[in-house]
Formats: structure tokens, sequence, C-alpha cells
């Protein structure tokens, strides 16, 4: 803790005072090397400090493959004479002697700063000029502490420029002048004050190190950590050297109370301590969030292959680097389910189609994990927490499963055999995991709540009639709510609905794809949220699937849906409103939130193919021959009054691009609502419209 403060002497000369250097008299190195272990006179140690003789330059060259003699190597250190000024000059066009050269470099003479003065507006001759130029005496910093508020003579203000630690009530730190019944000093400074302590405690996990940390250090402390979980007590730090690793506080015993880590970048080291329940719950209150002890949120997913998917390879995101950005102990998946094939169910991507075998029951809660797929449902669950502490919003960890499979209908998600084919695979593992839900959260005795309920589905009924997925839709909401109800669990499992947004390949006869505009009538109906539409994300295969990167893309976009939500902040953006002026159609998105505007992305995003110069929006009877967007409404100029108008719904066949990253359904049209990945840093995030059809 230094300050550099500058003083006014009497004679007027000002210095430079550094502040807060004179301390306690430091042990010698000898003394210190000692200390460490070194074993001999102190002679003994001053010469081994003192290495063997390095290597000549030339004999680092040799080794390097130089061929020649010492000599030889020495001009060869010397580069060719350099072209002079001169010489340079005529290269760039100089004509003239070297003598009319450097004269060319003599400008004319400047004006004094007394003819400046002059005119600037100065009266005056050159003297009064200069005179005005020496102000009054300046007050000493004495004085200028005096007229703060300091009371006290010169030399005890000098005193009090060595500064100290103020212990305010910023923490609620307590600091001791010397060690007290279960509280030990480690350190401390020059009046005796406690810097850091340790705390013994009735249970060894809640002992540890406290200390008093600036507020700085918990500025940058609460984004960085997040919430204060029980398990950042469980582990104690490492107590080994190495690594980067170097003890700074030992305990009789030898073991390390405080370290220093030196990582790859100087913002990831720091301090390590194992610290005590008293500075865990003083952080927690200063942080605003701490995990609920005593509630868990069950949030799952339903779905076909873009729930399940998401490949990690070729994507460039791995999944340690993935789940290291959630949260301690938010993000939680049941524990010891096995597959009906025996083998363990330890991924959030579930059983699949093997389901459960319900003869072996759920032991308990573990962090939820990801396999060679990132699985939507765990960026979905992982994000949410994140966002709930970014509103201010109670953290409650979150369980989260799958239970979908790839290419899954809606008729054999739901619980009825004479849809489909009959199947009760997916149906069933729902029911059984929440189950298991109520009765882990049950033997915890923790209280359980289902808020939401990932779907990420509509692929396969690309050529349902109109109102058929609408329907089943309906069916398995009400279906899933009355499973919640019979088995205890309470809550409205409010779908989170991606919309679907088509494959690469739209042109096929019959496939109208209904289900996108169906999802979001069903939304517009209160039957869940539309977060997102899947056009938007990038497909790795030239079919439909997107790769782990813009699953968790999407997933993060679906999470914030969830908690603006829960904030009091609709998020579906609904279809917008029309109405004809002559042949000029105005779709007025009513829905988008106070200062909110609708927005163009860059075209650049297709490269020009598969879509033309209207965003995305098509319509009927008429063509397109001017669009502006005003605020939150776009204005469609039509060669005719038209009688349909759709956006992100072309019928055409992509297949073909070179390099097709974008399924066939395309648009360009967002909102000013743009943000940071929380999950993939570097990443921005969109609030894209969603697609529709409107006919007049």
């Amino acid at each position: 803790m230094t300050d550099i403060v500058e003083v006014m002497t009497e004679s007027g000369t000002v210095v430079e005072v550094i502040t807060g250097l004179v301390g306690p008299r430091g042990r010698s190195a000898y003394g210190v090397a000692q200390d460490a272990g070194f074993a001999g006179t102190e002679a003994e140690w001053l010469s081994s400090l003192i290495g063997p003789v390095g290597r000549s330059a030339y004999r680092v060259a040799q080794d390097a493959g130089f061929a020649g003699t010492e000599a030889e190597w020495l001009s060869s250190l010397i580069g060719p004479t350099g072209r002079s000024a001169y010489q340079v000059a005529l290269d760039t066009g100089f004509a003239g002697t070297e003598a009319e050269w450097l004269s060319s470099l003599i400008g004319p003479a400047g004006r004094s700063a007394y003819e400046i003065a002059l005119d600037a507006g100065f009266p005056g001759t050159e003297a009064e000029w200069q005179e005005s130029l020496v102000g009054p005496p300046g007050r000493s910093a004495y004085r200028v502490a005096l007229d703060a508020g300091f009371v006290g003579t010169e030399a005890e203000w000098l005193e009090s420029l060595n500064a100290r630690p103020a212990f305010v009530d910023y923490v609620g730190f307590e600091a001791p002048t010397a060690d007290s019944g279960a509280t030990t000093s480690l350190l401390f400074d020059d009046d005796g004050r406690a810097l850091v302590v340790w705390r013994d405690a009735a249970v060894a996990a809640d002992a540890g190190v406290d200390m008093y940390m600036s507020r700085d250090w918990w500025d940058r402390a609460a984004p960085e950590i997040g919430p204060i979980v029980d398990s950042v007590l469980e582990t104690p730090i490492q107590t080994v050297h190495g690594a980067g690793l170097y003890e700074v506080v030992t305990d009789a015993a030898g073991q390390a109370l405080i370290v220093w880590r030196t990582e790859a970048s100087e913002s990831d080291s720091g301090l390590d301590a194992h610290m005590s329940r008293a500075f865990w719950d003083r952080g927690a209150a200063k942080m605003r969030s701490s995990v609920s002890t005593t509630a868990l949120h069950a949030i799952t997913g339903n779905g076909q292959s873009l729930l399940v998917g998401g490949d990690f390879a070729g994507s460039g995101l791995t999944a340690p680097a993935l789940l290291a950005r959630a949260m301690p102990g938010t993000t939680l998946m049941l524990a010891g389910m096995v597959r009906g094939d025996g083998v363990p169910v330890d991924t959030v991507a579930g059983p699949g189609s093997p389901g459960y075998n319900e003869a072996v029951p759920a032991t308990g809660l573990t962090t939820a994990a990801v396999g060679t797929t990132v699985t939507a449902a765990w960026p979905l669950a992982a994000a949410i927490s994140l966002y709930r502490m970014e509103a201010g919003l109670p953290l409650v960890p979150v369980v989260t499963q799958a239970h979908g499979i790839a290419g899954i209908p809606i008729e054999d998600i739901d619980d009825d055999t004479t849809t489909g084919t009959g199947s009760l695979t997916v149906w069933n593992n729902l029911r059984y995991f929440y189950q298991q839900m109520v009765a882990v959260a049950a033997a915890q005795g923790k209280s359980l709540y289902v808020p939401w309920h990932q779907w990420v589905h509509g692929t396969s009924a690309k050529s349902y009639p109109a109102g058929a997925y609408l329907t089943q839709l309906w069916q398995y909401t009400a279906d899933m709510r009355a499973l919640l109800a019979s088995i205890g669990a309470l809550g409205p499992a409010t779908l989170l609905v991606s919309q679907s947004g088509g494959d690469a390949n739209t042109s096929q006869p019959g496939e109208d794809w209904h289900v996108c505009d169906e999802q979001l009538q069903f939304c517009e109906m209160g039957g869940g949220v539309l977060t997102t539409p899947e056009y938007a994300y990038q497909i790795a295969d030239n079919n439909v699937h997107p790769d782990a990167v813009w699953t968790v893309q999407s997933a993060e976009v679906q999470a914030r849906a969830a908690v603006e939500t829960e904030a009091g902040r609709p998020w579906t953006i609904r279809r917008p409103k029309p109405s004809l002026i002559g042949s000029t159609l105005i779709l007025d998105y009513d829905s988008l939130r106070p200062g909110e505007y609708l927005a163009a992305h860059d075209p650049a995003r297709y490269g020009g193919q598969g879509i033309d110069g209207w965003l995305g929006y098509e319509v009927e009877g008429a063509t397109i021959t001017d669009l502006a967007i005003r605020g939150r409404t776009v204005a469609l100029t039509c060669s005719a009054p038209p009688t349909a108008v759709r956006y992100a719904l072309q019928r055409q066949d992509c297949t073909g691009f070179a390099g097709n990253k974008w399924s066939a359904h395309r648009g360009l049209l967002r909102t000013s609502d743009v943000w940071p990945s929380k999950l993939l840093p570097g990443t921005m995030l969109y609030r894209w419209a969603t697609n529709f059809r409107i006919a007049f």
C-alpha cells in the first residue's frame, strides 16, 4: 500500500515522497536462504550464487550452425555500409548538391513566444510579458491538508502519510490485535492489526483463512466467482511445491495456508487459500447472490436430434472449456441412473433409445456432464443460472436431462400407444426421470419446482397438414402437466420452444413446413415462449444439424428468453400486425419491448445465396419492389396489393451451394437487442425475428 505525494518545501522545490514503505527491518537474504534449507556459512552461500562460466557468443553461434573462425564470425556481425540520408533524398526525387540538400533542411526562423502572445492579444512589452509568467507562491501540501480538515502539527501530518489499512465495515472483517481463542493471526501490520487470520471451527470444512479484502477485489470477484456454494469449502488447496505454486504462509506442520499460483496469463495468476465459512458468508452478502440449499429446479429437454446433438468434433469448442463456464453447483443431473442395456447414464444426453433400467433408482445429484455432443439441455441449464445472477433473481440449482431420440415424431413422444408407432420409450424416459427427481428432492429435504421444459423438435413434422402439429403440441403439454401433478412435482413446465428452421432442401413436394408457423401460434396462444428461430444458427452437415458451437448459441438464447420472462419482460416476438396502404404492406412488430427496434443483419452471412434483397420476406399476388425498416415496422412496397406474406419460409434447395452452412429457410431481420455470450467468450448473440405466414 504505497502512495506518491508531491510536497512543496519552503524553498519552493517540489519533491515526491513515497509513503507507506517504511516497515520493520527485513531479514538478510542469507537468513532467508537458511530458512529455506541452505546449510553453510555466509561466505559459502555467497559463493553458491556464482554459477558456472557461460559459453561465449561465438560458441553459441557454432552450435547454431555457424562454420568459420572466431574472426570470421566477428566479421559476419558487420553489415553493409548504409546509404546516406542525402542519397536517400536523391532516390526520392531531390535535385541538387549535398550542400544544397543540407541547406534545404533549414526552415524559416520561428516566431518567439512573446510574438505569439502579442498575436493572442497580450498588451505590453516583452519584459512585462516575462513578468506575467510568474504566478503567486503556491501553498504547501501541509497547508492544503489543514484546509481539508487535518488537525495537528506539520510533523504529525508527515507521520500521517505513512498509510495503514483502513478497516472499514465494508465486508465485516474483524481485525483482532492479538491471537484470541480460535483465531490465529497470520499476517499483520505495524500497529498489530491482523491482515490475514486463520479461523478454527467445530466443523473442519468451516475452518480456514479469513482476510480483509478491498472493494476492488470484491467487485472483480463477483462476476468471476459467481454465487457462493457449499462446494468451495469441501476441497482445500493443494500444498505441494512446483508447477507455478508457491507457499506464502504455512502452519506449524508445514501445510500451506496461502499460496501464490502462477498461471499462463497474468490475469489468471494470484493468491489461493482455503477460505473459512465466515469469509464466504461475507462474500455472499457482498455479491448479493448465493445458490439455494433448500430448493431445486428441474428443467429438462425433449425433442429429436437438435436436442441431443451438437458434435464437439470439428467445432473448435471442447467439452472442458464449455463446462468451465458454468457456475459451480448450479448445473446438475441425477446420479446413479442406468440405461436398459446396463450402460450408466453419465451425461445429460440421457438414456436415448435403450430407455432407463427402472429397477435402478437415482442415488442423488451430481454435476451435469456432456459427452461427445453438447446436448442443448446442458447450455440451457448452465446459462439460466448465469442470466438469473445478472438479473438479480434467486439462484436455484438446475437439474437437467434430455429425454428425446434423434428423428422421433411427436406422436412417439406422448403417452398414447395408439399414435405413431406406439412406442412409449421417450415418454417413459421423461416419466421415470421426474419420478426419481421427486424422490431425490424429498430425500435431501429440498423443494422441487419445474418452471420450464425445453422443446427442440419439429423437423420430422415438415410434411404434416396444417393444424396437425399444433394439436399434438397442446396434447403433449397437457399430458406432461398431468404427469407432474400425479407425482407431486409443482410447476407449469412452460415450453421453451425453438422454432424449426427447415433443412437444407425445403423444395420437396408435400413438405409445407406448417410446423414452423404452428410453433409460433402455440406460443402466441400462451402455450410457451418462442425463444429463437433455428434458421439463425449455422448447420454443419448440409442438412439440418448444427455443431456444438451453434447448438450452444441457440440454447443460450433460449436461456435468456426464460430469464427475461421470469423477470417480467415478455420475450416471444409475435407475428407482426399487417396493414395495407395502397400496394405498400406495413408490418408492425408491436410485441417488441420499449426502446427495441428492428435491424437488418449483415447480408454477408449467406454470401448472396438463397436470399434476395428483401431480408427473407416473400409475398403472394405481387412482387416486392422496395423495403424500408422504420423503428419496429417493415414497409414492403409491392407491384400490387399482395394477398399473403411470409418470412424466412422459402421453398428452395440449398444443398448444391458450395460449402453450404445454412438451412433453406433464410432471414436477416433481427432486433437491436445484441449481447455477448456468457458461455462462448467473444461471441455475440442476437434476438432474431420469428418466421411466419399471414394471408389477407
